[in-house]
């Protein structure tokens, strides 16, 4: 696959990939239909929607706060002939998604704020903060507002 910038390797997301793909064959089935919706929220360089494109039948939807992100993100999906459609927004103000997904799937900020000193330099050169800290106050924000939308959903 070819990147025009690729995520710091981790292994968040290649578990997500794999969790899909896994699970992927009995969801379709649960649901009587060939092709499903994925949403991934805080896409990044949209590795995830692009991979998952790419190797399934499912219609992709990707979502991230920063423009620069979202560039980098359609300039990938056009490199690798993926079909994604991306949004700019902040999940955090949503009152609900733009449509029902089958799978949301989300790589959210994880790190604690209190702990930017401990995280590699070379790690921050692929990341940048707003993708890696979470308040120290409500680490769990995120996973909470995704939950939250997808309920609704």
């Amino acid at each position: 696959m070819d990147l025009l910038i690729l995520e710091y390797p981790n292994p968040e997301t290649e578990t997500l990939v794999n969790w899909v793909k896994e699970k992927f064959s009995r969801l379709q089935q649960e649901k009587n239909a060939r092709t499903l919706s994925l949403l991934d929220i805080g896409t990044g360089c949209g590795l995830l929607p692009i991979t998952l494109g790419k190797e399934l039948p499912i219609e992709t939807t990707a979502v991230d706060l920063s423009e620069r992100a979202l560039e980098v993100a359609q300039e990938n999906a056009k490199l690798n002939n993926a079909e994604v459609d991306f949004i700019q927004g902040d999940v955090l103000k949503w009152t609900s998604l733009p449509k029902q997904f089958d799978i949301i799937v989300s790589n959210p900020p994880y790190i604690l704020e209190k702990s930017r000193k401990d995280v590699p330099r070379n790690f921050l050169d692929y990341e940048p903060p707003v993708a890696l800290y979470v308040k120290d106050e409500d680490p769990m924000l995120f996973n909470r507002k995704i939950a939250e939308l997808a309920k609704e959903s």
